[in-house]
């Protein structure tokens, strides 16, 4: 029996037209997995491509579908059941296909794709690829998922913005900040964009409270601009010590900010140094990380 995927990519592929691609398998829970060349979909080009696109001399078709076989002696259809194969296996060989694309093809702008933010729909088929007689079992399953976004604007944002003086320039963490959020689903990109802002306003904030304090200033440059860099306070040192001494209040003093400021400090260290955003082990999902960038605020 066969599982044939199709999902909507979210960036537009270009082949040369008629040639003969070979298809590669490999296994996985116990299916035989199958990934085709990507082709059209239904849904719209992600991009307005020029009328004529060629790869070495050839004329290119332009693609956004990935198609995927899963094949196995047979899949629970049975109505109400957990699906089979379970999401996470589906998931991994999207996954896979688009790591190794972006890999190989030196391709920046292509990421990753989530069966939860795109549209794809699945079909239960015979092993030629043929639809299943009608049953009461289950013969296919599917998702639909696209974004939208807008900006609100009302008597009051519009005042504000206009308050503004002429000469306003925002503060570079807030645009890191904001940059995070948008930076989801990518969460590893998402969580560095946020802990940078969260470095780049401790470090403003405590400079111009140093300077309207007492510390004398070569005071104050000794502490933060050591020879060795490693003996300059680290960031949890700027907002727990330096900041209770400045203000007299610590982010320390409030747990679950601090509980938060640490988790995205840890997010931000395991992918900066493994390659994966974890907290406690485990990978960070775009949930977490939409929480950790103040994606609700």
């Amino acid at each position: 029996m066969l599982v044939r995927l199709h999902v909507v990519l979210p960036f537009d592929v270009a082949l040369p037209e008629g040639e003969q691609i070979r298809l590669y398998t490999y296994e996985e829970d116990g299916c035989v997995i199958t990934v085709y060349p990507p082709m059209r979909s239904d849904a719209p080009s992600n991009s307005a491509p020029p009328e004529s696109v060629k790869i070495n001399g050839v004329t290119a078709i332009i693609a956004n579908g990935l198609q995927i076989d899963f094949q196995r002696s047979e899949f629970d259809r049975t109505p109400g059941s957990p699906e089979d194969p379970p999401s996470a296996v589906l998931q991994r060989a999207v996954d896979s296909f688009i790591e190794r694309l972006r890999y190989v093809a030196r391709a920046a702008h292509v990421h990753a794709v989530s069966l939860q933010t795109t549209t794809w729909r699945l079909r239960y088929l015979d092993d030629e690829g043929s639809e299943l007689p009608t049953s009461s079992k289950v013969v296919g399953r599917g998702g639909n998922a696209f974004r939208w976004s807008l900006v609100g604007v009302n008597k009051t944002l519009w005042d504000q913005l206009h308050e503004l003086p002429g000469d306003f320039t925002p503060p570079p963490w807030d645009g890191l900040r904001l940059d995070a959020q948008a930076a989801l689903p990518h969460v590893g990109t998402a969580v560095v964009l946020a802990a940078t802002a969260l470095e780049v306003f401790i470090e403003v904030m405590l400079e111009q409270l140093a300077a309207r304090s007492d510390v004398p200033k070569n005071l104050w440059q000794w502490v933060v601009s050591r020879k060795n860099p490693l003996c300059n306070p680290d960031v949890e040192e700027q907002f727990d010590t330096l900041l209770g001494h400045f203000v007299g209040h610590s982010l320390k003093e409030n747990p679950d900010l601090w509980g938060s400021f640490m988790n995205l400090k840890r997010a931000r260290n395991t992918f900066v140094h493994e390659g994966v955003a974890t907290i406690g082990e485990q990978p960070v999902t775009v949930q977490q990380a939409g929480l950790l960038v103040g994606c609700n605020g």
